[in-house]
């Protein structure tokens, strides 16, 4: 019979089954077999250096009770086996106890019912049904408990110490970080390892997780020491000397510590450190002094000792925002906690789209935090987590009552955030709490700023750092277009509602979100000056991620009626709105602080001055100009016109204001567009600015090109061209090569014309000017069409629509539908192009765009190819059917 030792050696027991079959009885399993703190063996298939069968086979060789857990599968029967490997486990297991579970399923495989016929009357221990994981748990424990009672080969001496506390759940999501750890612990090199994290991470949950999994490997086992309850630094080394089975008898207990580790292979396991920080050197002085000991420490701030190596625990991956995909869902780690902890808790949680749906919401909003995650789903005892998500709007208020068996700072969210706060000096408190009024992602100046660091007599950087030690604060992901000036940190969302409720406490709320909004005047009022330059990009870039800081301090203003405010960041941010597709949001602001009073009446906002009221208009024009709301966007600019009228406006102001006016006009197909452009290119020439002028003559041509002057267009190109020589901005260069190609595919030059569009594309790009790059985009697919490239074509039309959907831009979407639609003619399949060319045409009637000139002529074009390749009812019934169809409708046909 094999030699059973007690619990305190850890015996190995192998786990035998399918693995996707029994996945969750496999994790029962695993859970009673760690309650009884025993190894669970699984053998996973993968990627390893050795065959299959000499890994399992090892891994027996090394366990000493074998547990085997059938259902329906007998698995798979490798090529060069004559039996599956589930049952090469059954039969390799010989000469160790057996315990073999079977569940009750309606089929089962041929030759897995002959196994367990066989494996019937083998003598095994234990042999039975059951139904559910719960009925395995129960049935696997109640077996291991007797079959150890039964079964000591001998009693040992028991080691003296305090030993690893029993673990009581499930290990959830943790598993990389687990290996990790333990991986680090066994590293020859490695002393010493702190687990650092925000408040309800889990820290001691998976250090005491990792210390029974490396105990077996260390000679002298593990001890526990439990520094939650001491008060004090010099109260380490008795915490320390008492883990160890040491009584105080008044000689020097530290020296006796040391001469107790001095030769043993122990890890010593330090749970709760940060407020005892002070006591670090000691720890110091016993990995000196002890060369086999290893210490893991758990601590929300590093000890900072020579040779520590810091191991920071994040929260647990949230579901992305668009996952739909419930199994998906389901794997996510803190959907699989909630979940695991609701039905911990007796919850009725009927798993269906909705319910799943806000437990993920609930995880986002709970940025995975484990303590907050399972203070949550105790709710669901009474709470769906539909209506629980509802609730959420007071975090805090609802992460309360956590279980009586928990440490008094991990039974509410409150608390466990606050014991961190406790921890903070004075000043690092104040410059905590007033962080709470910066949202989402921001940077050390912005910090300063707003926590008036200077006048704490802190250095931003160094309190910041202080701040990610105790978990307070964490440095966030990078974005697509952060600036390149340091790093971007964060505040969790229960962590910011602690330091909100603080702020508040202190009466400093008002004063902060003042500093937040000079802050924002001083970036956008930079912005403004940057806006009519090629160094426009970064500018946004730095207004992008302060964009939820900008929205706040708008919204704030609103409240209080300050309606200047409000203007003047819209306004002075109308090149932002433009490039990165914030129109309708900024269009509201205006429109709730009196922008159509000020649009009807000329006398209205009279005591603000000139330059701000046209400030707003034009840019309620030109995003409407952009979103195709062409008659009011027209209106808009009109009235911003006459604002500009009055005297001391800058002149490339009243050009813009002009050059917009025409360009809305032209697309409004108003008669009046003709010399609305030219007043805009009086006002150039008035003020001798190239640029201007050159700008004003690239949308000048689309004038002549209407009235088929030809010549003129060109004439007018050719100055703009002599103009860019001598001034290099990138709008005027993309602008130029784009009304190049206009002009030449017009012309029939297909070439030169493809030519342009690739050069607008080079400098609009740059600049990210997605409007443009659009219309070259749709320019360049047409050529490539016009010269035989279909496959090219549709690519260059798959890649503007995508530009157009994310800028918002209909009428470049419905220009390449159309062109779309011919090149699926072209390769035969006139059905969808039919249907294409109905939904562009739908589209064109439904925003009452008059496309240019050349987008006219190829509509025109495609028109006239459908005509000859379709019968004239087919065609209308599938234009008609195509103009009934869905955006997304669209969007799938046109990406299929």
């Amino acid at each position: 019979m094999a030699d059973i030792r007690t619990p305190d050696q850890r015996l190995r027991v192998f786990i035998s089954s399918t693995i996707e079959e029994l996945r969750e009885e496999r994790r029962a399993v695993r859970e009673a077999v760690e309650s009884l703190r025993l190894i669970p063996v699984f053998f996973e298939a993968g990627a390893r250096p050795h065959p299959p069968r000499e890994l399992y086979r090892a891994y027996l060789d090394q366990s000493d009770i074998f547990v085997g857990i059938y259902a329906g599968s007998y698995g798979w029967v490798a090529p060069e086996m004559t039996v599956s490997g589930l049952e090469d486990e059954y039969l390799l297991s010989g000469g160790r106890p057996q315990l073999i579970y079977i569940k009750d399923v309606p089929e089962r495989d041929a030759r897995l019912t002959r196994l367990l016929d066989s494996i019937r009357g083998s003598g095994a221990v234990s042999y039975q049904k059951f139904s559910t994981p719960a009925q395995l748990t129960e049935q696997l424990r109640n077996d291991l408990a007797l079959l150890l009672s039964e079964r000591f080969a001998a009693k040992r001496t028991v080691v003296t110490g305090v030993a690893l506390p029993a673990m009581r759940s499930a290990t959830i999501g943790r598993d990389a970080e687990r290996a990790a750890l333990r991986e680090l612990l066994l590293r020859p090199d490695v002393g010493m390892v702190t687990l650092t994290g925000t408040g309800g991470t889990g820290k001691s949950h998976l250090a005491l997780r990792v210390a029974h999994d490396v105990q077996p490997l260390m000679a002298d086992g593990a001890r526990f020491v439990a520094l939650a309850p001491v008060a004090r630094p010099e109260q380490v080394v008795p915490a320390i000397a008492a883990a160890l089975g040491l009584v105080d008898s008044g000689a020097d207990l530290l020296e006796r510590i040391r001469t107790e580790l001095a030769g043993r292979q122990l890890l010593l396991l330090m749970d709760n450190f940060e407020h005892v920080l002070d006591a670090a050197p000691v720890v110091g002085d016993l990995l000196d002094h002890a060369p086999r000991l290893k210490v893991l420490v758990t601590s929300r701030a590093p000890l900072h000792l020579v040779g520590e190596q810091v191991f920071t625990l994040a929260p647990l991956a949230e579901p992305p925002e668009q996952e739909r995909d419930i199994a998906r869902l389901m794997a996510c780690p803190s959907v699989e906690l909630f979940i695991h902890r609701a039905r911990a808790r007796a919850a009725q949680l009927p798993l269906d789209t909705a319910n799943l749906q806000a437990v993920a919401a609930l995880c986002r909003r709970l940025d995975g935090l484990p303590l907050a995650i399972e203070l949550a789903a105790a709710h669901t005892k009474y709470l769906t987590p539909v209506a629980l998500e509802q609730r959420m709007h007071r975090t805090l208020d609802l992460l309360e009552r956590g279980p009586r068996d928990l440490p008094e700072r991990q039974r509410t969210m409150r608390a466990a955030i606050g014991s961190s706060h406790e921890l903070l000096v004075p000043g690092h408190r104040t410059f905590f709490r007033r962080l709470a009024v910066l949202s989402e992602r921001w940077t050390i100046e912005l910090a300063a700023a707003v926590t008036d660091a200077a006048a704490l007599g802190l250095d931003a950087m160094d309190a910041l750092e202080q701040l990610v030690d105790m978990g307070l604060v964490r440095v966030a992901p990078s974005g697509a277009h952060d600036a390149d000036t340091g790093p971007r940190f964060q505040l969790l969302h229960v962590v910011r509602e602690f330091a909100l409720e603080e702020l508040g406490a202190h009466g400093e709320r008002d004063q902060a979100m003042e500093r937040l909004r000079a802050w924002c005047m001083e970036l956008v009022n930079e912005s403004y000056v940057h806006a009519s330059t090629d160094n426009v990009i970064p500018w946004m870039d730095r207004v992008e991620e302060s964009y939820a800081d900008l929205r706040m301090v708008i919204r704030a203003a609103m409240d209080r009626g300050d309606v200047p405010t409000v203007w003047t960041l819209v306004a002075h941010l109308n090149t932002f709105w433009l490039l990165r597709g914030y129109r309708g949001e900024a269009l509201d602001w205006l429109r709730s602080t009196g922008l159509d009073t000020l649009a009807k009446d000329p006398d209205a906002f009279a005591e603000m001055p000139a330059i701000l009221r046209g400030g707003v208009l034009f840019a309620a024009g030109t995003m409407c100009y952009y979103a195709e709301h062409l008659d009011v966007g027209v209106a808009y600019l009109e009235r911003a016109v006459d604002c500009y009228a009055e005297p001391g406006i800058p002149p490339n102001l009243i050009f813009f204001a002009w050059l917009f006016l025409g360009m809305s006009r032209i697309g409004a197909n108003d008669p009046l567009a003709g010399e609305t452009m030219e007043q805009a290119l009086r006002v150039a020439r008035v003020t001798g600015d190239g640029f201007l002028v050159g700008l004003g003559l690239c949308f000048n041509h689309e004038i002549r090109m209407r009235a088929g002057q030809t010549e003129l267009a060109a004439a007018d190109l050719e100055e703009a061209e002599r103009l860019a020589r001598t001034h290099p901005r990138r709008l005027l260069h993309s602008s130029l090569h784009l009304a190049k190609g206009n002009l030449a595919m017009l012309m029939g030059n297909y070439a030169e014309a493809g030519r342009e569009y690739a050069l607008c594309l080079d400098s609009a790009n740059s600049q990210r000017i997605a409007g443009t790059v659009g219309w070259a985009l749709n320019g360049g697919g047409y050529c490539a069409l016009l010269q035989g490239r279909v496959e090219e074509a549709r690519t260059l039309f798959r890649e503007g629509i995508e530009a157009a959907r994310l800028g918002g831009y209909r009428a470049a979407m419905m220009a390449h539908w159309a062109g779309l639609a011919w090149a699926l003619l072209l390769q035969g399949d006139a059905e969808r192009a039919g249907l294409l060319f109905g939904a562009a045409e739908a589209q064109r009637s439904s925003i009452r765009y008059s496309p240019w000139r050349v987008t006219q002529s190829l509509f025109e074009r495609v028109r006239a190819e459908l005509e000859k390749a379709m019968a004239p009812d087919v065609l209308a019934r599938s234009m008609a059917e195509g103009a009934a169809l869905s955006m997304d409708e669209v969007l799938a046909l046109a990406s299929s």
